[in-house]
């Protein structure tokens, strides 16, 4: 029975209260059977017997412990109500488990399954059927694992960002290893981005390969600025010690010459010579003598007409009697 009277006429009056601690008044107490008492586990107070009551009389016992009003008992149970679920919460989440993780993949390889499948059948690159068996067993299995999913309180959230960054790491890959239309959208933002940074006009796109008479020439880009034409290329000798341009009188070598679409030939621009030095001409800049094997890079300028049209970079031998095509470099940029 307890000790102080107050508690004990009060506890009588509503005999179906809740056990309480008598010195704070709190809910949240627990039996320790080896000691046979009572504790209070937010003031970690002991007690043979807890306080019952006060239930609806609660208020007119002024002597009632605390005065713990009815307000403050409520919020006391919702804060503990809180915690226990979010301590729930924590456990069904915490973090990612080998099957959590498993179910997550299985749900970003479904979404990216349907919406190939939804291409094929788009694009006529599959039989309908079958298509939309695959679509159908694909959305199926979606469907499960989202229901899955839940238990495990996975946000969507978290499956969009996987989703986004699995798709985006493969749609890079496939672009780079030449799957259509991905290589395409590749090269489309390759060029529109190098025509943003390199300052031309009109880019000319690097990598092409020509050669002619055992002579190689890459193309390294350039472009139009206006209707002047720049070109940046790789010349490799693969036959014996010889010249390219007029590095001699003796053995003249090839040159290099643009032909547009109104059949005008342009050479190379040069500076004027210096006859203070000496100079009674000046030759283009890959006019040498080259070793087998040996290269030259640089890049070459050419000055056009705005209504040049289509141009193609040429190599021709015996003043431009004898011409191989090697690249073709665009237009001027229309006004």
């Amino acid at each position: 029975m307890p000790k102080r009277e107050d508690e004990y006429w009060a506890g009588m009056k509503e005999p179906k209260g809740r056990g309480l601690c008598p010195k704070c008044g709190s809910s949240n107490i627990s039996y320790n059977k080896r000691f046979k008492s009572w504790r209070c586990n937010r003031c970690e107070n002991s007690f043979p017997v807890p306080s019952y009551g006060p239930g609806r009389e609660f208020g007119k016992e002024a002597r009632w412990f605390g005065k713990t009003t009815e307000g403050e008992k409520r919020a006391e149970f919702s804060k503990a109500a809180r915690k226990a679920r979010a301590a729930k919460r924590k456990k069904l989440r915490g973090g990612f488990s080998a099957k959590k993780t498993f179910l997550v993949l299985l749900l970003v390889a479904c979404l990216a399954a349907a919406a190939w499948t939804g291409y094929l059948l788009f694009t006529d690159r599959i039989e309908p059927i079958v298509g939309i068996i695959v679509l159908v067993v694909n959305i199926g299995v979606l469907i499960w694992n989202i229901s899955v999913l839940r238990k495990y309180m996975v946000g969507v959230g978290t499956v969009i960002a996987l989703f986004l960054i699995i798709a985006l790491i493969g749609a890079t890959i496939g672009a780079f290893a030449g799957v259509e239309p991905l290589a395409g959208y590749k090269d489309n933002i390759i060029n529109k981005f190098t025509e943003l940074f390199s300052g031309y006009d009109v880019t000319i796109l690097p990598g092409q390969l020509a050669g002619a008479e055992d002579w190689a020439i890459s193309l390294g880009g350039g472009g139009w600025q206006g209707s002047t034409l720049i070109v940046e290329l790789t010349i490799t000798n693969l036959g014996p010690r010889r010249n390219f341009g007029y590095a001699s009188l003796l053995e003249v070598g090839p040159e290099l010459v643009v032909i547009d679409s109104t059949g005008k030939l342009i050479e190379p621009w040069v500076r004027e010579p210096d006859i203070s030095k000496g100079e009674l001409f000046v030759l283009p800049p890959y006019t040498r003598e080259f070793y087998p094997n040996e290269s030259w890079s640089g890049s070459l300028k050419f000055e056009m007409s705005p209504y040049s049209g289509e141009t193609g970079l040429y190599m021709t031998r015996f003043y431009h009697t004898r011409q191989y095509f090697l690249f073709d470099l665009g237009s001027p940029p229309e006004d």
